[in-house]
């Protein structure tokens, strides 16, 4: 990694508990001398691709030698699917609940900063996984994801009908309320919660999970990262949206294919190794040792 002379710092300074967090993190930057630049999360985009912001960020003119993301985990996911493309790597702040991403406390703040400067900290790659919808042969959509991709119907539509394949063998065809493509960072968010594995966060695969399928026997499936994903939406409403990671939305049209493959990107994450992977999972769902 080359030495850190300026960092880009995202955090949304709106919110009382990040603005304490944030000034912290400007003073030790001061101190060192090293440049920095504010940039606000912008968490959903028009269908057009226009960030929904009322900030102006610049931030794609600079060259950053470090992100650091202040927040809680929607914040990382943010930071992480925006600068992909830009290969920097970042450490996270929390400034929020307990979640999985975001690895130093405030507290540490200092002492953190002080070891990547010093290139004690050793960097991690998380997996991303890469999301593009094609209409009528032309592609209309793309976007990375660190978490999941979700179809999903509206709030009063009927169930959506789909159709799977895997790496162009048809897999099935069933009606549910939507289904869920997650990377292992994201098995422990929405696919959880409809019934999906927990992965190891270092693996490299993706998880389809269906979401209240309308057949009992349709469940979840681990695929290598290997393998390409093609979503074919047959039967729909018209508030039938793809997600990605909770935070960008595009409304499908029968038809509509959704491509999902491993990225040639991936996430490098600083590891304070203060808050490990099992111990995270205990205290979120409440494991006994």
């Amino acid at each position: 990694m080359m030495p850190v002379k300026t960092v880009l710092v995202v955090a949304n300074r709106k919110k009382p508990n990040v603005e304490k967090v944030s000034d912290a993190v400007e003073k030790e930057l001061r101190k060192r001398n090293i440049d920095f630049y504010f940039s606000t999360p912008a968490y959903f985009k028009l269908n057009n691709n226009e960030l929904l912001t009322d900030f102006d960020d610049q931030y794609q003119h600079f060259n950053y030698d470090l992100i650091i993301a202040i927040g809680g985990d929607g914040t990382f996911l943010y930071t992480a699917r925006t600068f992909a493309d830009f290969d920097i790597p970042i450490i996270g702040i929390n400034a929020g609940r307990v979640g999985f991403l975001m690895e130093v406390s405030p507290d540490d703040l200092s002492e953190a900063l002080e070891k990547v400067l010093n290139k004690d900290l050793e960097l991690k790659k998380r997996m991303l996984l890469k999301a593009e919808i094609y209409r009528q042969g032309k592609r209309a959509y793309r976007s990375y994801f660190l978490n999941d991709a979700v179809v999903s119907k509206g709030a009063l539509s009927r169930m959506v009908e789909i159709s799977i394949l895997i790496d162009d063998e048809s897999l099935s065809q069933y009606r549910a309320d939507g289904l869920i493509v997650s990377t292992p960072t994201g098995s422990t968010a929405y696919n959880l919660s409809a019934g999906g594995p927990i992965l190891s966060h270092d693996m490299e695969a993706m998880v389809i999970t269906p979401i209240c399928p309308h057949t009992i026997g349709l469940r979840p499936i681990v695929l290598n990262s290997t393998k390409v994903l093609k979503v074919k939406l047959i039967g729909g409403e018209a508030d039938t949206t793809l997600t990605i990671d909770g935070q960008e939305n595009f409304y499908l049209k029968p038809n509509d294919v959704v491509l999902v493959k491993k990225s040639k990107k991936s996430v490098r994450i600083f590891d304070y190794g203060e808050r490990k992977f099992f111990s995270v999972l205990r205290e979120k769902l409440g494991w006994l040792l």
